[in-house]
């Protein structure tokens, strides 16, 4: 549908409720401080396997700049 299209139904949905189903957000946009350690660990599984779901559609995980030590102190770390 239509960017155009989209806008002029919004105050339909809106007075309809269906608009609230697109405002949902998640109890896990926190920072990571505040997760659980198994949501954590799904978080961290995801990372892992985000490389080969890539490469099973033919694109790459390339470094942009050079890996932090594992010496180096977390805290330290740019957050991204």
């Amino acid at each position: 549908m239509a960017r155009t299209g989209q806008r002029s139904l919004y105050p339909l949905a809106a007075a309809a409720g269906v608009v609230a189903v697109f405002l949902r957000t998640s109890p896990y946009l926190v920072p990571w401080e505040e997760l659980d350690e198994d949501v954590r660990e799904v978080d961290r599984q995801f990372v892992r396997a985000l490389p080969a779901v890539l490469a099973d559609a033919g694109l790459v995980l390339r470094r942009t700049q050079p890996a932090p030590s594992p010496l180096t102190d977390r805290s330290t770390r740019r957050a991204s």
